[in-house]
């Protein structure tokens, strides 16, 4: 859902770039394609975009890095926006080629360092519908979807996500 290499909520400010440089690393050492899809509301912070904005910076036809970033935005009639913290893609997990992770922390370090949230890593191998095999048809379909945009200019995130 969210995505910041932060202490979000500490002050002072701290960076935690545990997620982010796992991210960088494998692009750049093992040339793994990465793809980020972050949601977009009122909600998100703005700190947040210039950090995707410097992930999707890897991306290079000359280096063959393969980092992209997209922003999901949930449509909403009138009505449906009065409804708080809703009208957003609420999901928190990662597929790889072999794994599906699933957890119900946003990606920056408050989640993981000072909340309990809970996550499920599961291997499965094998032919068929496994779940990794589910969620990854879930992520292309939100992916290739029309509410699935660019990331574009800080001024084109802050009035697509109406960020406060």
């Amino acid at each position: 859902m969210s995505y910041l290499p932060t202490m979000e909520f500490s002050r002072p400010k701290r960076f935690w770039p545990a997620i982010d440089n796992h991210l960088r690393r494998a692009a750049y050492e093992r040339g793994v394609s990465v793809q980020l899809l972050v949601s977009c509301w009122s909600h998100s912070k703005p700190p947040m975009f210039p950090f995707l904005k410097s992930l999707e910076a890897l991306q290079d036809n000359r280096t063959r890095y393969s980092v992209e970033v997209r922003i999901f935005k949930v449509p909403a009639n009138e009505t449906q926006a009065q409804i708080p913290y809703a009208r957003v893609n609420h999901n928190k997990y990662m597929v790889t080629e072999k794994v599906a992770y699933i957890g119900t922390s946003n990606w920056s370090g408050d989640y993981f360092v000072q909340t309990a949230g809970s996550a499920l890593v599961l291997d499965e191998t094998g032919a068929g519908a496994t779940v990794r095999a589910q969620l990854q048809a879930i992520f292309q379909r939100d992916w290739d979807s029309p509410y699935s945009t660019d990331l574009g200019s800080l001024a084109r995130w802050e009035s697509l996500c109406q960020t406060h």
